[in-house]
C-alpha cells in the first residue's frame, strides 16, 4: 500500500482546501469554502471524525463522519454517519475507500461508538453492503396535501400509545440537528413547537408537468404526546408559505410510521448500518430526512 490512512483535522487550512478540491474533482461540482466543516460540525454535538488517505503530503482519499447523540429508551447512544466520501481518480483501484472506512471503524469502536450509519449513493452502496458488512433498511415516503382537514385522512394519532411507539426505537436529536442545519441555511429552515412537541423542515420545489410546485420537506418530528402531531404539522405548514403538500421520508419499520396513513416505499435514501459496540438488529429507526447530510 503506497499510502497511509490517518485521522486528520480540518483546522489545518491547507488540508481543508485539499479536501474541498478532492471532493470537487471527484464529483465535478464546486465545493464552497468551509462547506464540509459546516455540514459536519456544530456546537454542542459529538465532534466529527475526518479520515484521509495520504501519499506523502497529498490527500488522495477522504471520508467524514458526523457525530450524532441519539436516544434509545431514554439512554443516549453515540452513532456516526458516514459522508463526504471522495477518492482521487488517479488512485482508483487501491482499496482507498474500504481502508478509510475500516480505519474509521477501529477509531470509533475504541471510542465506544454504538454504530455507524449512512445513506450511500449508487457507487458506494455495493461496497458498504457487499464488502464492508453493512446491512440495509429501505426508506418509505408519506405525503399529505396542504388542505383543510387533511390530517383527519392522512394521520392516525388517535388512541396511539406513544410510550409503546418509542420503546426500543432509535430517536434522532432534532434540536441538535436544527443547530447543525442552521450552520448551512437560515432563511429556508422552519420549526414549530407545541407543548413540548416539535416539527421542523424546509421548503423545497419540484417540477411537475412543467409547473414548479413547492412543498414542505419534514426534517424531523419530536413528540411529547401523539395528539400533538396534527397541530405541529399544520403549524409548520403555515410557517412554510405556498407549500402544496407535506412530505416525510423515514425508514421502513420505524415506529412513527404507524401514525401516518398511505405510507409507500421509496426508491432512494436507503439506510445502511454497521454495528460497533451496540447490537441494533432488533431496533427500529425513527430517523427522518433531516438526519441526512444532504438534507
Amino acid at each position: 500500500m503506497d499510502y497511509r490512512v490517518d485521522e486528520v483535522s480540518l483546522d489545518d487550512a491547507d488540508l481543508e482546501r485539499q479536501v474541498e478540491s478532492l471532493i470537487a474533482n471527484a464529483f465535478s461540482v464546486p465545493i464552497p469554502s468551509g462547506r464540509v466543516r459546516r455540514n459536519t460540525a456544530a456546537r454542542g454535538r459529538a465532534p466529527p471524525l475526518y479520515v484521509a488517505a495520504l501519499q506523502d503530503d497529498e490527500i488522495i482519499g477522504f471520508n467524514a463522519f458526523i457525530g450524532h447523540r441519539l436516544s434509545i429508551d431514554g439512554d443516549e447512544v453515540l452513532a456516526y454517519q458516514s459522508c463526504w466520501t471522495a477518492t482521487s481518480a488517479a488512485h482508483r483501484g487501491k482499496r482507498i475507500f474500504q481502508n478509510l472506512i475500516l480505519a474509521a471503524h477501529e477509531i470509533l469502536n475504541n471510542r465506544g461508538v454504538g454504530f455507524v450509519f449512512g445513506f450511500p449513493n449508487s457507487e458506494s452502496h455495493p461496497i458498504f453492503v457487499k464488502k464492508l458488512g453493512y446491512r440495509q433498511l429501505p426508506s418509505v415516503k408519506w405525503q399529505m396535501p396542504n388542505l383543510a382537514f387533511a390530517t383527519k385522512f392522512f394521520l392516525t394519532w388517535r388512541h396511539a400509545d406513544l410510550q409503546r411507539l418509542q420503546r426500543g426505537a432509535v430517536l434522532q436529536d432534532d434540536r441538535a440537528l436544527i443547530r447543525l442545519k442552521r450552520n448551512e441555511m437560515t432563511a429556508d429552515l422552519r420549526q414549530f413547537e407545541c407543548e413540548g412537541s416539535l416539527c421542523w423542515g424546509v421548503r423545497r420545489q419540484r417540477q411537475v408537468a412543467g409547473m414548479t410546485i413547492s412543498y414542505l420537506d419534514v426534517g424531523g418530528i419530536e413528540l411529547a404526546d401523539a395528539s400533538h402531531l396534527p397541530r405541529i404539522l399544520d403549524g409548520l405548514l403555515r410557517e412554510v408559505q405556498g407549500a402544496a403538500y407535506a412530505q416525510v421520508v423515514s425508514i421502513e419499520g420505524a415506529t412513527y410510521n404507524e401514525l401516518l396513513r398511505k405510507v409507500r416505499p421509496s426508491q432512494s435514501n436507503v439506510l445502511i448500518i454497521r454495528d460497533l459496540s451496540l447490537d441494533t438488529a432488533r431496533l427500529r429507526f425513527n430517523l427522518f430526512g433531516g438526519v441526512r447530510d444532504v438534507y
